[in-house]
């Protein structure tokens, strides 16, 4: 934002690239989330940020909805799910009532990453295969 407002920051700072734009030169070389898991504090900090507005994004997503399940895809979230999953919930147990987290199962999805390429697959199948039918809709 220009305008110094928030909009669009949840996704700068969760994305790789807005990462590596807050990290310095002095970060070794290699993947952040294994210098997450090395203990490097300037890339745990960043990560550790990103975590707790995507856990904020889940505890409001849960309150509006109230899940049965919450299903982690994407590569990072099936690659590095036990990396991820407690700081998670560590901010999701902060807004939502303890009764209500534990009936909750929260799990990597099982088609791992092959799940964005079969999603993108049925988008296609649905907008130019099955124009005129009710799989449209």
């Amino acid at each position: 934002c220009t305008d110094g407002g928030t909009e669009g920051k949840l996704f700068w700072s969760t994305s790789q690239h807005g990462m590596k734009q807050e990290a310095t030169s002095s970060v070794r070389c290699g993947s952040s989330l294994e210098e997450y898991k090395n203990g490097n504090e300037k890339i745990r900090g960043i990560i550790n940020n990103a975590l707790e507005h995507i856990g904020a994004v889940i505890a409001n997503v849960i309150s509006l909805m109230d899940p049965k399940a919450v299903i982690f895809a994407g590569g990072i979230s099936v690659n590095q799910f036990e990396v991820i999953l407690e700081p998670i919930l560590r901010v999701v147990r902060k807004f939502v009532p303890k009764e209500i987290v534990s009936k909750i199962i929260f799990k990597k999805a099982i088609l791992e990453d092959d799940g964005v390429l079969i999603g993108g697959c049925y988008e296609v199948q649905r907008k130019f295969l099955f124009k005129n039918s009710e799989i449209t809709s």
